[in-house]
């Protein structure tokens, strides 16, 4: 259990941060934060999206514009990792190659073993798809 929940940890931290996309995006004014705040401390079991659906802040088509807008933003290694298709450690490594090669990103990943092109080439496709640009 608690080794599942280690794994996790960074996929909750990257989804820890779509509250201030909200907030940003003018979607959860301050009032609404202490409704989600209540009802969030009440059923903690209830994530995010269950809750602005269910006070009404947000229609089921707002809220999948707006995680798809959050998502696009992610760069390739942290939507790997929320993907979990990579660790974080893995996504370091690769960026320490980065650095020390100059090639890309899924190069080192796909060098260091950490990912294959197939993988790496459908990841791409998703974002480009979140982002709404044009298949290649």
């Amino acid at each position: 259990m608690l080794a599942a929940m280690a794994r996790n940890a960074p996929v909750e931290a990257l989804l820890a941060n779509f509250p201030t996309y909200l907030e940003s995006a003018g979607v959860l004014t301050a009032d609404h934060k202490a409704e989600v705040e209540i009802v969030a401390q009440s059923a903690p079991f209830l994530r995010l999206g269950e809750i602005v659906l269910g006070l009404g802040i947000l229609t089921l088509d707002a809220y999948t514009k707006h995680v798809r807008t959050y998502l696009s933003q992610l760069r390739l290694g942290d939507y790997l990792v929320l993907r979990r298709l990579v660790t974080t450690e893995q996504v370091e490594r690769a960026v320490a190659m980065q650095q020390e090669t100059g090639r890309l990103l899924g190069w080192a990943l796909i060098h260091l073993g950490y990912c294959d092109m197939p993988t790496l080439q459908m990841v791409l496709e998703e974002q480009r798809r979140l982002r709404g640009e044009d298949q290649p």
